[in-house]
């Protein structure tokens, strides 16, 4: 159990550092190791060593790059992963939800 948590807790590290490098698909692999190794241990992270915008970001990563609709039991894994609050992750699908009516042709 516990070198799941430290897994987990590899693979969102690596997953924030290729976000912000700009490689998302990358970002998306180490995510769904985390989400894996979650399964697993089933607890939040054991760092806090990330700021509550980059869990966010993250949670954002995986809104756009799943399928519509999302699966609601891997969001709400992901909600206690990244230890994120209930209206913060209402509000983060709200608004990636209202992203894709913005477009129009």
């Amino acid at each position: 159990m516990a070198l799941a948590r430290t897994r987990q807790a590899v693979s969102v590290h690596r997953a924030i550092g290729f976000l912000y490098t700009g490689n998302t698909a990358r970002a998306m692999v180490e995510l769904r190791r985390a989400l894996h190794e979650n399964s697993v241990c089933r607890a939040p992270l054991l760092n806090t060593q990330h700021e509550a915008e980059q869990l966010q970001q993250l949670y954002r990563l995986h809104l756009h790059n799943t399928a519509q609709p999302a699966d609601f039991a891997t969001l709400l894994q992901l909600r206690t992963m990244l230890d994120l609050d209930f209206e913060a992750a209402e509000k983060i699908e709200k608004e990636v939800l209202e992203e894709g009516s913005a477009y129009s042709i």
